[in-house]
């Protein structure tokens, strides 16, 4: 004959015939079984264990089950199934992982908190806590009773849904609110929420205690113009000389170094200068109009650069009416702003022309890109040109009349009792003789030159004598300079 076992202690049930003469072994068996469902312990150690644990019959039959050791990763202690019963289960784990009892009947599980004794039973499928209707006295749980924290955690639910309360960082928290790099953190009328990032050069600036913060423009050093972009020697590259189509696109724009940065003039605020800045990292086009000077206009929007095209010179006036021609820019010098006409009226808008190009039918002849912050400078120039009555010009890339040019001499080798690295800030010419003059400088939209006398081509105050004299052209350097009026 063969023994059979109850399903829920695997008690032995001796077959009739069985153990003749030694039924008391397995009646021993059977009472000491008993005897640990009514009170003996098992005792778990959770120190490196992980995942799922299906306990034998000896350690599922006590009616207590002790757990402890340190958890490195969540446990799951499996009764088998169809086992049925009540154990008090002691989590005296450390660690901030959870233990569960469950069953491997696949139906509800519990989680038995470190530091308590829980009480459940098993119908074979579910494990549950035999007392789930007890409600908690208001203000009896303590911050000791409750599962130990992680360190900088916060005990929440971020899952945008209605769930179990997890230990949450701080970051993770605020990333509920934005995870863009860059972004910055803020209250508004209600609630809390994220400004997008500026773009480079932008400042943050309040609203004061009624409005959202804000990006505005820093301060630039030059407003309305060309701030930065590649360059060679200081001088502009971003425009290709010529173009075989009326399609012109800029070259050598990129990141860093080579970003053309825009900045347009938008009036004037509560706190000063009113700017919004722009930056191209990739190449603009420019669809141009045949036989024609063609403006390049660029207007920011959003910290970007969009290209269009105007045939009309730009106006750039202090103040009065503006003109309303449809396709006409024009800038007040005075308040700080360019205005597009549409026919009817002139709109305030955004855009700085940044250079111009000269087109035959079918193609570009010509380009200029206009200075950076609306200066030139020659650097110094050696010799001094000596051919009398000479126009010597420079392309100075302005886009605007009026430029404020200045000629100066450098002291390359000592003359005239000036030291190396003397400045003459007003060398003269001899137009006829016995005439000294102050050597007259002009310019235009984008030129700027001087011309040497007619009697004498240069003429440079003796530095002790004070008297007129000639100097030697190989020991000086001219340099010119030209900005903007305004």
């Amino acid at each position: 004959m063969v023994s059979s076992f109850t399903t829920n202690k695997r008690i032995e049930q001796p077959a009739n015939g069985d153990y003749p003469g030694n039924w008391n072994v397995p009646i021993n068996n059977d009472w000491a079984i008993l005897d640990a469902a009514l009170g003996g312990q098992t005792n778990l150690n959770a120190t490196g264990a992980s995942g799922t644990v299906v306990l034998s019959s000896t350690q599922y039959q006590p009616l207590i089950i002790n757990i402890s050791g340190v958890l490195t990763a969540d446990v799951n202690y499996q009764i088998p199934s169809p086992v049925g019963g009540q154990w008090n289960v002691n989590n005296s784990t450390t660690g901030a992982f959870a233990v569960t009892i469950s069953s491997g009947g696949g139906g509800l599980s519990t989680v038995v908190g470190q530091g308590f004794i829980t009480q459940v039973y098993s119908d074979g499928t579910n494990i549950q806590p035999t007392n789930t209707s007890a409600a908690i006295p208001n203000n009896s749980v303590t911050n000791s009773k409750l599962s130990q924290m992680p360190g900088l955690t916060i005990k929440s639910n971020i899952t945008g849904g209605t769930a179990n309360a997890n230990d949450n960082t701080l970051s993770a928290i605020l990333d509920t609110i934005t995870t863009t790099q860059g972004a910055i953190l803020y209250r508004d009328v209600s609630t809390w929420a994220s400004l997008a990032p500026g773009i480079v050069g932008q400042m943050l600036q309040t609203g004061g205690s009624g409005a959202n913060p804000s990006w505005a423009a820093g301060d630039v050093p030059v407003r309305q113009t060309v701030l930065s972009g590649p360059a060679t020697n200081g001088l502009p590259t971003f425009l290709p000389a010529t173009s075989v189509t009326l399609t012109l696109t800029t070259q050598n724009v990129g990141t860093g170094a080579n970003s053309l940065v825009v900045t347009a003039a938008n009036g004037f605020g509560a706190g000063g200068d009113v700017d919004v800045i722009g930056i191209a990292t990739a190449n603009l086009s420019w669809s141009l109009a045949p036989s024609a000077t063609n403006f390049l206009m660029t207007t920011v929007s959003a910290g970007a650069l969009t290209a269009s095209i105007s045939t009309l010179p730009i106006i750039y006036q202090y103040g009065g009416a503006l003109s309303t021609t449809n396709g006409q820019y024009t800038f007040d010098i005075v308040g700080k702003q360019m205005y597009l006409g549409n026919g009817s009226v002139a709109n305030p808008i955004s855009t700085v022309c940044v250079g111009e190009a000269v087109t035959s039918g079918s193609g570009v002849t010509s380009t200029i890109a206009y200075a950076y912050e609306g200066y030139y400078d020659s650097g110094y120039i050696t010799p001094l040109p000596t051919t009398t009555a000479t126009v010597v010009s420079k392309n100075s890339n302005l886009g605007v009349d009026g430029a404020l040019v200045q000629l100066t001499a450098k002291n390359l080798t000592a003359d005239l009792n000036y030291s190396v690295g003397d400045i003459n800030s007003s060398p003269m010419m001899q137009p006829t003789s016995g005439l000294v003059v102050p050597m007259p400088v002009s310019s235009t939209r984008n030129t700027v030159w001087f011309t040497t006398g007619g009697f004498a081509a240069w003429v440079i105050i003796n530095k002790n004598t004070g008297v007129n004299a000639g100097p030697a052209v190989a020991s000086w350097g001219y340099r010119l300079t030209a900005k903007r009026p305004w």
